[in-house]
């Protein structure tokens, strides 16, 4: 078995949100036909293994937004409380970061790495290019939720 070591850097979205229960047919087959005792005849998976429970976040990102962001390490629980971190999978309306030689002329819009402002500029693009998607999260009624901007070290 491999891990892969990773470091984000940059813009986020850190989101806490309460953990419930869920109910879920762990059979991936969409016309998967249901059975109360024994054996699917589609999947081979027993009745009694189909269906598990466990405990979730109330809001998913990922139904939400699919491709739109990415989670940066593992979930935070702490009780009934899950905190995640996202960041963003496209640039939107301009670069968020790249380096450039000497010799290359450097674009407007975007900022070189040594630049003191990277954190303030990062977090307004963020909130600016997202803006739609954050409205959206904040409407489904997360604990807490606000835009950070760091490093953070993750495995998978």
């Amino acid at each position: 078995m491999s891990h892969s070591f990773n470091f984000f850097l940059g813009p986020y979205l850190e989101i806490v949100i309460k953990r419930e229960a869920k109910v879920v047919d762990t059979c991936g087959l969409q016309n998967c036909p249901k059975v109360e005792s024994g054996f699917c005849p589609t999947c081979g998976r027993s009745a009694k293994d189909r269906v598990a429970t466990y405990k979730g976040g109330s809001i998913s990102i990922y139904e939400m937004f699919e491709d739109t962001f990415f989670q940066i390490g593992e979930s935070l629980i702490e009780g009934e409380q899950q905190t995640e971190r996202w960041g963003a999978n496209h640039n939107r309306g301009q670069t968020r970061r790249c380096t450039f030689t000497a010799d290359e002329p450097r674009p407007p819009l975007i900022l070189h790495p040594d630049h003191p402002d990277i954190p303030e500029k990062e977090v307004e693009w963020f909130k600016r290019a997202f803006a739609k998607e954050l409205e959206l999260l904040e409407e489904a009624g997360p604990i807490s939720m606000r835009i950070c901007w760091g490093g953070i070290p993750f495995i998978f």
